[in-house]
């Protein structure tokens, strides 16, 4: 019916009515809290900035930019309906990327003009609404009832031209910019190459590794982005020099020990060999001063010749001790042989001439050769007591007894060589 609330008229006077009986009541002045408020000159048509920045946003994402025109019901501010979209980007360069010729405010027959210009961002496009639109068309404006226009900049897909600061001024002046950062992550650069290993070997006594560092940078994030996710240093183990492959470990160089002292002799005499021995604790030990490089030393010892044990010379022929005239006395004769001890230098302690005595050897049975006399004579001689028989042969005289006589007895002839025997006395030459 004619003069009745439409929609929800009714709530909205309840409310500013409460705000109204409220200041009268309390005596307290009204602050408009509204974002037009905030910003002067709105009223007089100077276009302001409704969303509050600065934006950030990512590469791809979606933001909307929005500003408000005051244009009132005056004939005077008819014309600020019209104006232009301003872009900055990132290397600070100022162009006009969008504008709008709006003149429904003499004539709502007359279509608004809009004309996107170099540098406009892609994936976006401009939304311009009044505030009051005519009921069931979408888009048309409301002249009568409106008083401002919303003007937005909406971006479906952020891309790297899309950053820097926007702002929209007509006849009566500029908003406020409002600037769209890149949100960007963290970035880590290249590693370096891996520095020097702490350790330039591998000690096989403590077994400890050392370790070579490399590095990479992060390229801090911007406007609200992810921090470097990750460790900027690297650490690995190794053991080795440098030029050397990282990958294989150089083992240490020790030195040596101590000598141990000389182990026996091979041999006691005539040149042996003696050993001593020394640790390396790794693998491999430097040279000493005199430019060896094993563990085991040998030296010579006991070089003085050995002592020769003397020896025997072989045994004699078999000979018979007796000289025997009698063959039924051969059971008594035995046979004798002898050797000598030939000496050797150096002296041996025991096996010498003077421990080696056994030098005789006589058998335990007869003679089996028995020496003849060569001649044998009877003779008597008147000066010995009784009668004795002597056997002579060659210069010795032996009696019928077989006991040999001295020279020094006178009747004994001593001339044999001659094959004759003298007469002295009472002897009988041979033959006789």
């Amino acid at each position: 019916k004619e003069g009745k609330a439409k929609g929800n008229e009714s709530e909205i006077f309840r409310r500013e009515t409460s705000k109204l009986f409220d200041t009268v009541l309390n005596n307290t002045p009204y602050k408009c809290e509204a974002n037009t408020c905030k910003q002067p000159g709105f009223t007089e048509g100077i276009p302001i900035l409704v969303t509050e920045g600065p934006i950030r946003e990512r590469v791809g994402g979606k933001i909307a930019l929005s500003w408000q025109i005051w244009f009132g019901s005056c004939g005077e501010q008819m014309g600020i309906r019209s104006y232009a979209l301003q872009f900055t980007d990132m290397l600070g360069s100022n162009i006009t990327v969008f504008a709008m010729k709006d003149d429904q405010g003499k004539d709502s027959a007359i279509p608004k003009e809009e004309r996107k210009r170099d540098g406009f961002p892609a994936d976006a496009f401009v939304e311009d609404k009044c505030s009051k639109e005519l009921r069931g068309k979408t888009g048309e404006c409301d002249n009568s009832l409106s008083k401002y226009k919303i003007v937005t900049l909406v971006f479906n897909i952020l891309n790297e031209a899309s950053f820097g600061s926007y702002w929209v001024r007509n006849t009566h002046g500029s908003s406020q910019q409002v600037e769209v950062r890149k949100v960007t992550d963290g970035m880590w650069g290249e590693w370096s190459d891996f520095g020097q290993c702490s350790r330039t070997c591998l000690s096989i006594v403590d077994n400890i590794w050392g370790a070579k560092v490399r590095t990479r940078q992060c390229t801090p994030q911007q406007n609200g982005g992810n921090d470097c996710q990750g460790d900027g240093k690297e650490s690995i183990q190794c053991a080795h020099g440098p030029g050397d492959d990282g990958d294989v470990p150089r083992l240490c160089e020790g030195n040596f020990g101590k000598w141990s002292s000389w182990g026996s002799c091979t041999r006691s005499c005539g040149g042996g060999v003696k050993r001593r021995r020394r640790d390396c604790r790794e693998v491999n030990c430097k040279e000493d001063d005199e430019g060896r490089t094993g563990d085991e030393d040998a030296g010579f010892c006991n070089s003085d010749d050995c002592p020769v044990p003397s020896e025997y010379s072989p045994w004699s022929q078999w000979k018979c001790t007796l000289l025997c005239h009698k063959p039924y006395m051969k059971h008594l004769t035995r046979e004798k042989r002898t050797r000598k001890c030939i000496p050797k230098l150096p002296k041996h302690e025991f096996r010498n001439c003077e421990n080696m005595t056994d030098l005789t050897e006589e058998s335990q049975s007869p003679c089996t050769s028995i020496t003849q006399f060569s001649k044998m004579v009877w003779v008597t001689s008147a000066r010995l007591t009784g009668l004795t028989q002597v056997a002579m042969t060659g210069k010795k005289a032996w009696s019928r007894h077989g006991q040999e006589m001295k020279s020094s007895l006178p009747a004994l002839v001593t001339d044999l060589d001659q094959k004759k025997v003298s007469r002295s006395g009472s002897l009988w030459t041979p033959g006789e």
